[in-house]
């Protein structure tokens, strides 16, 4: 027996199952790819928005809080970062607050030091170089401004005068007491002049 059909009517149930199976694929992947950007917009835009809030307060932005009303393992996280993020703001308040005391302490030091009638020098311990002197060396030394900072005696002062004026600094550094002097002679570009000397050694918190 044979029998003729049509080449689309034979096919056309398995063209329509074809299209069902399609459009049902198409359905599945739009609604996992709606699902996903939802749960990415759940998700990473709170992470991103936590990281952004971190870089700002890391910049210097004291005012950064990320304020999220969430219940989640991000919300604790974001409440730990408000947290962390006001005290912060605390202790720089706080470090500010004492930096001001300090520069206002150092500036009633440094006019204190500058404005006494006594000659006043500094040096440091390690190549004994002049760190600091007040108005009265400089009148001493006829200098002004950073004429001796950074300079050794070697550099300021006759050899022999100068290798008498360390020995007596090396002294002063070993034996950690005040060493005084009666009459210290000290070439100036005005002279010679005979100085009472007290030597007297200052430490850090390293000794």
């Amino acid at each position: 027996c044979i029998a003729e059909i049509d080449q689309a009517e034979a096919y056309a149930p398995l063209t329509q199952l074809t299209r069902l199976t399609l459009l049902f694929s198409v359905g599945i992947g739009v609604l996992v790819i709606g699902f996903t950007m939802l749960l990415a917009e759940r998700i990473v835009a709170p992470l991103k928005s936590l990281s952004f809030a971190a870089k700002r307060l890391a910049s210097g932005d004291r005012t950064v809080r990320c304020r999220m009303d969430r219940e989640d393992e991000i919300g604790s996280l974001a409440s730990a970062f408000d947290n962390m993020a006001d005290s912060v703001e605390t202790a720089m308040t706080d470090l500010e607050q004492h930096a001001l005391k300090l520069r206002d302490a150092n500036k009633f030091l440094d006019s204190v030091i500058d404005n006494i009638p006594v000659v006043l020098f500094m040096r440091a311990a390690e190549e004994l170089r002049f760190i600091r002197y007040n108005k009265a060396a400089q009148e001493l030394m006829s200098c002004s401004g950073d004429a001796f900072i950074g300079k050794s005696s070697y550099d300021m002062f006759p050899p022999e005068e100068a290798e008498r004026f360390t020995s007596t600094d090396r002294q002063v550094l070993n034996g950690m007491k005040m060493v005084e002097i009666e009459d210290e002679e000290i070439h100036t570009p005005n002279g010679v002049r005979f100085l009472h000397t007290k030597k007297i050694p200052v430490c850090d918190e390293n000794g």
